[in-house]
C-alpha cells in the first residue's frame, strides 16, 4: 500500500499542470492520437496506473526491439553492408523514438501549461479583434491541418517499406542460403531470443516488427506534428503582434474616441503633439511590448524543451543520408533494401524541411517586427 501511494502521488505531481484549459487544447489539435501514442496519456480518463502501465509497455518495447537491432547490426557487419547500413538506421529509429517518448512525458508539465496558454492566445489586448487577425487564424488553422498527414503517413510508410523490401530483395543477387543465427526470412532480419524460425515464432517476430515500425513512425509523427502546432501558435503570435505594431495609430484613435470623444481635427504633426493621443500611442505601444515580451519568453521555453530533440534527429539523419548514399551503390544485390533506404532517407529530408522552414519562419517574423518598431519610432520622431 505504501509503495502503491508513493507513486500514485509522483503521478499525480508529472500530471499536476494539467487543466482544463490544457485538456481541451490537446483534444481539438491532437484528438486523441497523442494519448493512443503515449506522448501525453489521457489521466484524467484512464487513470494514472494505466498510464503508466502504457508508457512502461511502450517503452519495454522499443527498448527490446532496439537491442535485438543492435545485437543483429553487429552481426550484420561481416555479412552484407546493405543489411548492416539499413539495420544501423532502425536503430537509431527505434533508439530516437524511445528517447521521444521519454522526453515527451518527462516534460509534460512543460507541455500542459504550454497548451494552457495556447487556450488563452498568450495575451489579450483588451481590443477588438480585427478581421486582418481572423484572417490570420484561419490561415494558420489551414496550414496545421495540411500536416496532419504528417503521422499517419510517417506510419503508412514505415509499415510498407518493412513489407516490400523482402520481397524485391529475391530479385537481387544475395545469397540467403548462408548459415547465421539471423532470420532473413523476417522483414527486417533480426536475432531473438526465441526460435523465429517455426511458425508460432516467425508470427510472434513478425506481428512485433510491424508493430514497432509503425509505432516508431507515429511516434516520430506524432512528435513533429506537436513541434509543427506548438510553433506555428507562436508564428501566429509573431504575426498579430506584428499587426497590432502596423496598424498602432488607428488602434490609438479607437483608444482616444472611446476615452476623449471624437478624434482632434489635426494634421499627422499637430496630432503627434497631442498629450492626449500621445497616451493612447504610449498604452498601445506598451502592450505590443508586453505581448512581445510573452512571444519570446515562449520561444525560449519552447527552445529549451526541442533543442535535444530536434539535435538528435538533425544528427542522426546525418548519418542516415551518408549511409544510405554509400548503400545506393550496391543496388543489385539487395534491391529492396537499398530503396527502402533511399525513401526513407527521402521522407527524413523532408521531415527535416519541414522543421526548418517552421524555425526560419519564426527568425522572419522576429526580424519583421524589428522593423514595424521601427517604423513607428520614424513615424512618431521619437
Amino acid at each position: 500500500m505504501g509503495i502503491a501511494t508513493s507513486v500514485e502521488r509522483v503521478l499525480q505531481k508529472w500530471n499536476g499542470a494539467s487543466d482544463e484549459y490544457s485538456d481541451i487544447v490537446m483534444q481539438r489539435e491532437y484528438r486523441n492520437f497523442v494519448h493512443i501514442i503515449g506522448l501525453y496519456p489521457n489521466v484524467n480518463k484512464v487513470g494514472y496506473f494505466w498510464s503508466f502501465f502504457k508508457i512502461t509497455i511502450i517503452g519495454a518495447s522499443l527498448l527490446f526491439h532496439s537491442i535485438g537491432l543492435v545485437v543483429s547490426t553487429i552481426l550484420l557487419y561481416d555479412i552484407n553492408f546493405i543489411y548492416f547500413s539499413s539495420a544501423l538506421h532502425y536503430v537509431f529509429v527505434v533508439g530516437i523514438s524511445f528517447f521521444y517518448n521519454f522526453h515527451f512525458n518527462k516534460n509534460r508539465i512543460f507541455l500542459a501549461r504550454y497548451h494552457s496558454r495556447m487556450y488563452l492566445n498568450f495575451y489579450d489586448y483588451h481590443e477588438k479583434t480585427t478581421d486582418e487577425i481572423t484572417e490570420l487564424e484561419k490561415s494558420t488553422e489551414v496550414q496545421k491541418k495540411r500536416f496532419m498527414i504528417l503521422p499517419m503517413f510517417s506510419a503508412c510508410a514505415a509499415v510498407c517499406i518493412l513489407l516490400l523490401a523482402p520481397i524485391l530483395d529475391k530479385y537481387g543477387t544475395f545469397d540467403f542460403d548462408i548459415e547465421t543465427s539471423i532470420n532473413f526470412n523476417l522483414p527486417l532480419p533480426m536475432v531473438y531470443v526465441f526460435d523465429s524460425s517455426t511458425v508460432a515464432g516467425y508470427l510472434v517476430a513478425l506481428t512485433h516488427q510491424l508493430l514497432s515500425a509503425m509505432l516508431c513512425g507515429l511516434i516520430f509523427g506524432g512528435c513533429g506534428y506537436m513541434y509543427i502546432v506548438m510553433v506555428s501558435s507562436l508564428s501566429l503570435q509573431m504575426k498579430i503582434l506584428i499587426h497590432r505594431l502596423d496598424t498602432i495609430e488607428g488602434r490609438a484613435l479607437s483608444m482616444y474616441e472611446a476615452n476623449y470623444g471624437p478624434k482632434p481635427k489635426l494634421n499627422d504633426y499637430d496630432l503627434y503633439r497631442d498629450k492626449r493621443f500621445s497616451k493612447c500611442m504610449d498604452i498601445c505601444l506598451k502592450r505590443c511590448v508586453e505581448h512581445h515580451k510573452v512571444i519570446l519568453s515562449n520561444i525560449s521555453e519552447l527552445n529549451d524543451f526541442a533543442s535535444m530533440p530536434l539535435f538528435a534527429i538533425f544528427f542522426v539523419a546525418a548519418l542516415i543520408i551518408a549511409l544510405a548514399m554509400l548503400g545506393s551503390s550496391f543496388w543489385k544485390v539487395l534491391p529492396g533494401n537499398t530503396i527502402a533506404s533511399l525513401v526513407l532517407c527521402g521522407t527524413e529530408i523532408a521531415f527535416l524541411g519541414t522543421l526548418s522552414s517552421l524555425g526560419q519562419s519564426i527568425t522572419d517574423l522576429i526580424i519583421n517586427s524589428a522593423y514595424s518598431y521601427y517604423n513607428i519610432v520614424s513615424a512618431t520622431g521619437s
